[in-house]
Parts: structure tokens; sequence; C-alpha cells
């Protein structure tokens, strides 16, 4: 039991994964301003250029779990994650800069697709996962808050000094090194090896439908995430401590989303997308029809809620929808969903800017809503057809 309650801390530790780009995001500016005559096209790539290593990180990592163990995947990732943050800073040079920073995604990338991958394996009972990962992924938000606050005040006194908060994975990687079992490569089930079953195989279309609504979601919710500050100033509302003080409010949603999670998951299971899209979509509209200081406090923490609750279920829901051999491959192409999801976003808004007929963010909550309403609508004919499927199976 004591050695259980070490493991779940361990993996749960491990969240600071989720937090590593925001240790650069609040040094950024003076990162920029110390090349100046640089082409804002490769300043600009040291911000997205994590994301994209990322999304190579979390598929890498799922197929090389069918060959290695988990442990040695999340031991390297770290280990990557630690040698592109804390050198991140140690040579004034883009193109140094931007390879460290692709270490860092890469790392970032592949551990956290393992971490999910590793509780799905570990913990068989379904109550007792949900509340892993949705914990995961709360306290995941709050790394990012501390990591982001840290690397701004050490940035206050040297911004080089902001990189050494990536030293914070050193014990997280000795906790990793000493209580994470080694486990057996994914490669086949217990029935092929034997020779006892049939081959299982990977649905493409199904896991394409999951990745393809990962993305529509991810890209609704960053919307509002990239381009809150663009809004509120819109709006008339604050300055740039308001905005940041409304978007604390999606991390607040987030954090409180992991405590949650395995309450309302036990309850909707499928149907859970309905609920994410349906309350999304009502968060823009309230935001588009009533745009006032209040409402907007409310909206931005639902939101960032929604956003907790759906990483948690989609995560969870990839286990369902694959064959026990390829429960790391389906955990990567959600992660990777995610991340081009939220690289999508910003195109997104320039498509919502045109149909509106504006340059402004405002009006573009209108589409925004309609779009996660549809979404819902699909989810809801969805959801009556997987229970009608299971039903007939129970049946039969």
């Amino acid at each position: 039991m004591k050695s259980k309650t070490i493991l779940k801390f361990t993996l749960l530790s491990l969240a600071f994964l989720g937090a590593a780009d925001y240790i650069f995001i609040p040094i950024s500016a003076e990162i920029f301003a110390i090349f100046p005559d640089e082409n804002q096209a490769i300043l600009n790539m040291l911000i997205t250029v994590s994301l994209f290593a990322c999304v190579a990180g979390a598929l890498l990592s799922g197929v090389l779990a069918k060959r290695v163990s988990k442990k040695y995947i999340l031991v390297a990732s770290e280990l990557i994650l630690l040698v592109g943050g804390v050198f991140g800073g140690a040579i004034e040079n883009v193109y140094y800069m931007l390879i460290m920073r692709m270490l860092v995604g890469l790392g970032y990338g592949s551990g956290g697709v393992v971490v999910i991958s590793l509780i799905t394996e570990l913990f068989r009972d379904e109550k007792e996962r949900s509340t892993l990962v949705g914990v995961y992924n709360g306290i995941a938000a709050a790394f990012g808050v501390a990591c982001s606050l840290l690397a701004g005040f050490l940035a206050v006194i040297n911004w080089h000094y902001s990189f050494l908060v990536y030293a914070i994975i050193i014990p997280i990687l000795i906790l990793t090194i000493v209580f994470v079992p080694k486990t057996k490569p994914d490669g086949k089930t217990a029935q092929e090896e034997d020779g006892t079953g049939p081959r299982e195989k990977v649905s493409w279309v199904k896991l394409g439908a999951v990745a393809i609504a990962v993305m529509m979601f991810q890209c609704i919710f960053c919307i509002v995430s990239y381009f809150l500050a663009l809004y509120l100033a819109e709006m008339g509302i604050g300055d740039a401590a308001t905005a940041g003080m409304y978007t604390s409010f999606i991390t607040i949603g987030q954090f409180i989303s992991g405590f949650i999670f395995a309450i309302i998951f036990m309850r909707l299971h499928r149907a859970m997308p309905v609920l994410l899209f349906g309350v999304m979509g009502l968060a823009y509209l309230g935001m588009y029809v009533f745009p006032n200081a209040g409402v907007i406090g409310v909206a931005v923490a639902i939101l960032g809620c929604i956003e907790g609750l759906g990483m948690s279920f989609y995560y969870m829901h990839a286990e369902t929808i694959v064959p026990a051999n390829s429960v790391s491959l389906s955990v990567s192409v959600v992660a990777s969903a995610l991340g081009l999801g939220g690289f999508l976003s910003s195109y997104a808004i320039i498509g919502y800017q045109a149909m509106m007929g504006t340059e402004a963010i405002a009006p573009t909550f209108l589409p925004v809503a309609i779009t996660a309403l549809i979404c819902a609508g699909i989810s809801v004919v969805l959801a009556i057809r997987a229970s009608r499927t299971s039903k007939d199976s129970l049946a039969a």
C-alpha cells in the first residue's frame, strides 16, 4: 500500500512536464530584446518550436513504447527536458536557443504521453484511474502558475536564472528511477504472446475520428486562451495586469477540474463531449452577448475548467478505442491532436474574422459559439448511437 502511494506521488509529480513551457513565456520579451536585428519570424519560433517538437515527441513515444519499457522512455524524456531547459540560456545565440527549445518540447511531449499510459497500465480500477488522470492535469495547471511566477521573479534579477527552474526535474527524475516499475513493451497482448488469440488491430477510423474531435475541442478553447488580452482591450476592460488576472481564472478552472473529473466522468462516460462542447459554446455566447467584466470572468473560469475536463476525458477515452497493446500509441495521437488544435486556433480566428467582416476578436465569439454548439449536437447523436450499440451487444 505504501509503495502504491509513493508511485502515485511520483506519477503526479511528473505533472511538471505539462508546465515546462510556462517557464519560457514570462522571459520571452527579455530574450527577444537581446536579438534586435534578428528576423521576427525566427524569434517567434522560439515560442512555437517547442509545440511542434512536443507533437513529434508524443508520436515518437507512442511508437517506442511498443519496443522498449515506458520507464526507459520516461527517464530519457526527463533527461532531454533537463538538458534543453537548464542549458537553454547558456549561449546567447538564437539558433542555439531554438535547438534547446526543441529538446524541451521533445522532453515534455514524449514524457507526458508515457505518464498517462503508465497510469492506464498500472491502475486498472476505472474510478481510481480517472481520479489520477484528472488530478494529474489539475496539478499540471498549478505547476504552470508556480513555474511562471518563479521564472518571472528570477528574470527580474537576471533572465538567465529563469532557466534554472527546469532543475525541478532532478528530484522528479530520481523518484522516477527509484519508484516507477520497469514495464514490458506494449508489443503484443498476452493472447498474442501465447498464440491463443487473434491479433488485435487498431481501428484507425475510430482513432482518426477522436483526433479530429480533440483538435476541434482544443482549437475552440485556445481562441480565448491566446486572444483573451486582445478581447479585453477591445471591450475596454482593464490593462495588461487585468488580462493577467483573467488568464489566472482559466488556470484556476483547470486546477478545479482535476478534482471533479472522476465524479463527472463516472456519470457521463461517452456523453462527456456533449457537456464539453455545449458548455464551451454557451460560455462564448455569454461573452458575445454580455461583454462585461463579471460575465467574462465567470466564462473564462468555466472554459478553463472545461479544458481540464476535456484533456482528462480524451486521454481516458484513448485507451478504450484501441487494443491494450496500442494504448500508448492512442494517447500519443490524442496528445498530438491537442498540440495541433492549439496551433490551428491562430488560423481559425482569421477565418472567423473574415466570416464576420472584421479584424476584431469580439465579433468572432458568435461563430465560435455556434461551432461549439454544432459539435455538441453531433456529440449527442454519437452518444445515442454508442448507447444503442452497447445495448445491442449486451442483448446478443
